[in-house]
């Protein structure tokens, strides 16, 4: 087996940072889980979830116009790059609130 491993991000933080990345639809049986396999249940934070949430976004608006602004990168990387973007841009404010609520009950329901 093969596996690959991305420690570029690598840092000591609190359950919210790479919990974020799990967000969506079925990230409250991803919660549970997570909570009974640990020994201690953490006590989670809806603004951190904000807070990592953004920072996913300032990233990859960092990774994605660096992809732009390298002259080297292929056409296709940079085209990838524009349409990743056009994805976040403009960023839905309304549209994060709305997933932090929802959050906040899915983290409220998991014990």
């Amino acid at each position: 087996r093969l596996h690959l491993f991305d420690w570029s991000k690598l840092g000591v933080a609190p359950a919210e940072r790479d919990l974020v990345n799990f967000v969506g639809e079925r990230f409250e049986s991803f919660l549970a889980t997570y909570v009974r396999k640990r020994a201690l249940p953490p006590s989670l934070h809806l603004d951190l979830f904000a807070y990592y949430r953004c920072l996913l976004l300032l990233w990859a608006i960092t990774d994605y116009g660096s992809w732009i602004l390298l002259e080297e990168a292929a056409p296709e990387d940079k085209e990838e790059a524009w349409r990743a973007l056009s994805r976040i841009f403009p960023i839905d404010q309304a549209g994060m609130q709305e997933e932090m609520r929802s959050l906040g009950e899915v983290i409220d329901r998991v014990p």
